[in-house]
């Protein structure tokens, strides 16, 4: 029973997780990053944020964060969140 009960409770944690940000886009100017969230509303996590950071960084740019876009709110907890480099 507690085997059980142990396995339920691991596998409901870990769909709270975001996934591992990628890069949807980027150039000279912007980067839009991109993971599957959780939740209602979006969430800019801190690897969002460090590897958009990165990107400016290795321009001589620093980041500033734009938006969130939300490609199917109803369907999907996909975020792509853009970023300029200034």
């Amino acid at each position: 029973m507690r085997v059980g009960l142990f396995f339920v409770s691991v596998v409901l944690l870990t769909g709270c997780t975001a996934t591992f940000p990628v890069i949807h886009y980027k150039d000279d100017k912007s980067i839009i990053i991109e993971y599957d969230s959780y939740g209602m509303t979006p969430i800019l996590t801190e690897k969002a944020r460090a590897l958009a950071d990165i990107h400016c960084k290795s321009l001589g740019k620093q980041v500033v964060y734009v938006d969130v876009y939300l490609p199917n709110p109803w369907i999907s907890a996909k975020e792509r969140h853009n970023f300029k480099c200034i």
